[in-house]
């Protein structure tokens, strides 16, 4: 088996601890459990921690009925269990709004000790407003960015030798005691302009998060083409070196 997922704590840590011993298919064992406790902290707690770019989907209306709803506001979306750290566009009803009409909710911050957003606000005084042309309630919502409990990261290290290719699946690192399997790799982290930077409080003032996240599948050491040249020491002097 072989890890094909964000996990919450590495090969190497995991192998350091006292449930585990070398053998000769610890690895399978290790990904397996890696694999398993993962997913079962994402079930238990209805989502994920790792950062990850893409869309999610809302229904709107959602006000309830029998097939449950937000009952909210009619300007308020909650995330429910999708984490918001930075929101990069919006689409309702096929219509976009303009990320300078929209507030990021809690106003002062994200939750304490989180980094991320629970729920958004339309501005009440701008003409936003969700349904768009929508023909059905269905998916009408669609929310582009970065999710989950925060995209912070730690430097681990430098690239020893550039990507040169698209299709390029391994790297070279300058540090590979501080990355094992499972862990998540930002290669050119950092932040991007933010769309409205002049409009404060609104979701458009928050700046992107650039870099390409990759998931590390497999590490080993890298041969350094090391050789011995001459004839070594032949005399019996600790003198010659």
């Amino acid at each position: 088996m072989a890890l094909t997922r964000m996990t919450y704590c590495n090969r190497d840590d995991a192998q350091r601890s006292i449930d585990f011993r070398d053998g000769i298919d610890v690895f399978t064992s290790i990904d397996r459990a890696l694999a398993s406790a993962s997913e079962n902290v994402e079930a238990n707690l209805h989502r994920t921690f790792y950062p990850f770019d893409g869309i999610v989907y809302f229904d709107w209306p959602n006000q309830g009925g029998s097939g449950g709803g937000q009952y909210a506001w009619p300007w308020r979306l909650w995330f429910d269990q999708y984490d918001c750290t930075v929101l990069t566009s919006f689409t309702t009803g096929g219509v976009t709004i303009p990320l300078s009409q929209v507030f990021l909710e809690p106003v002062n911050g994200p939750v304490k000790g989180r980094n991320f957003y629970t729920y958004l606000e339309l501005d009440r005084s701008s003409s936003a407003a969700f349904g768009g042309n929508a023909q059905t309630p269905q998916h009408s919502i669609a929310l582009t960015g970065t999710w989950g409990a925060g995209a912070d990261a730690d430097q681990t290290g430098t690239l020893a030798a550039a990507v040169t290719t698209a299709g390029q699946t391994a790297v070279t690192v300058t540090d590979g005691s501080q990355i094992g399997v499972g862990d998540l790799l930002i290669l050119g982290y950092g932040r991007g302009a933010a769309p409205y930077p002049a409009s404060a409080g609104y979701a458009g003032a928050l700046q992107p998060f650039t870099g390409e996240r990759i998931l590390v599948t497999a590490k080993g050491t890298l041969d350094a083409s090391l050789a011995i040249s001459g004839s070594g020491v032949t005399s019996a002097s600790n003198a010659d070196v």
